[in-house]
């Protein structure tokens, strides 16, 4: 956060778990705002392990709606392996919420689920005999050639990084699109991209 000029920013993070992003940041919140479903117990887990923070603050939340408003704009929003679990019909209402909520850059991270490496991701689960989504007659052909929108969606399964890409658009200002995991310079040749975007306009 330091290279934003960020010394103590104001953090909201939807998808949290259980708020293990705190661990990684180079600096303390000022406050920290995690969001989670909970289906796996992480909100439990994370209010247990930051019980004694009082700028720490963990909320359920299963519909964008549940987002709440925020009295001062969040400085940053980060949103990690979450998104491509989201209902489809609520990607862009969460995107939109965030919009609202936040003054600042919001810092997105998902898988890439086509290509090449749809191919060797999922080809050698096959190999392996490892479990794996159900791909109907012609779907996994039309995921190793990039065409999702003839994917049924289910989580991960047909999750197109593009359409993201450009939902987000709608609501924010992409600064960047690169690879995270392993870092090759191609986004698409990553098993994990990073989507930096900006509020637009922000309020100094």
């Amino acid at each position: 956060m330091r290279h934003l000029s960020l010394n103590r920013p104001t953090i909201i993070e939807l998808g949290c778990y259980d708020a293990k992003t705190i661990e990684f940041l180079d600096c303390v919140p000022e406050t920290y705002l995690g969001l989670d479903a909970n289906w796996e117990g992480g909100l439990d887990a994370g209010r247990l392990k930051w019980k004694d923070l009082s700028n720490v603050e963990l909320r359920s939340c299963r519909r964008p709606e549940d987002i709440p408003a925020a009295q001062k704009p969040f400085d940053v929003g980060v949103c990690m392996e979450t998104l491509e679990h989201v209902p489809p019909d609520f990607v862009e209402p969460y995107l939109k919420r965030l919009s609202e909520v936040i003054n600042g850059h919001l810092f997105i991270t998902v898988p890439i689920e086509r290509g090449l490496v749809f191919l060797l991701k999922h080809g050698l689960k096959r190999i392996l005999g490892m479990k794996d989504d159900p791909f109907a007659q012609g779907e996994f052909f039309n995921c190793v050639i990039g065409k999702l929108d003839k994917v049924a969606r289910r989580e991960h399964k047909g999750f197109d990084d593009r359409v993201l890409v450009h939902q987000i658009e709608k609501y924010f200002d992409i600064v960047n699109v690169s690879g995270v995991f392993p870092g090759l310079p191609i986004a698409s040749m990553n098993l994990t991209i990073g989507i930096v975007a900006r509020t637009r306009n922000p309020q100094v």
